[in-house]
């Protein structure tokens, strides 16, 4: 079904396409010790409406920020979980985390916090920005936690696949 700007909604599996996106990672997180882990999705079926490509590229961008702010020898968690309305897909990491202040401007377009900036890793702020409009154009919400340990959880929540009668 052809929607919103070029969107392309179908029934989409988000445990498969996060498996894939976690493999792309491997390789790189590997090379600095870092281990992604992510709960076994097989044993629950995790249907969104949405676009792969646009959604694979908003969770892919998640995973991205967390292998480029973890530590060596770091940990990054991936989880999904699933009420009857509503998916949330999350990315966990140990990283340098957000600082208070930028909290706010998380998601806004070009903002890059000043933790990011002193680990000296490319990007140009454009990323959350851009998840947080695939996401809502999915009729999601995108979000973030600190974690007390230090670090960060990014996720974002979608509507789960009705069929259609």
């Amino acid at each position: 079904e052809e929607g919103l700007f070029g969107y392309k909604f179908e029934k989409t599996d988000i445990a498969e396409l996060a498996e894939e996106i976690i493999k792309n990672y491997q390789q790189e997180a590997f090379q600095r010790g870092i281990k992604i882990l992510m709960d076994d999705p097989k044993k629950n079926f995790y249907f969104v409406k949405g676009d792969k490509n646009r959604l694979s590229s908003a969770m892919a961008n998640y995973i991205d920020n967390a292998v480029k702010y973890s530590p060596n020898g770091g940990q990054i968690e991936v989880s999904l979980h699933q009420d009857k309305y509503t998916l949330w897909f999350a990315v966990k990491d140990g990283g340098v985390g957000i600082s208070p202040e930028s909290v706010g401007s998380l998601f806004t377009k070009f903002f890059r916090d000043k933790r990011a900036k002193a680990v000296h890793t490319e990007g140009t702020g454009a990323g959350l920005f851009i998840v947080k409009n695939i996401i809502e154009k999915h009729g999601g919400k995108v979000g973030y936690d600190p974690i007390k340990t230090g670090g960060s959880m990014f996720y974002f929540t979608l509507p789960v696949y009705k069929e259609e009668k």
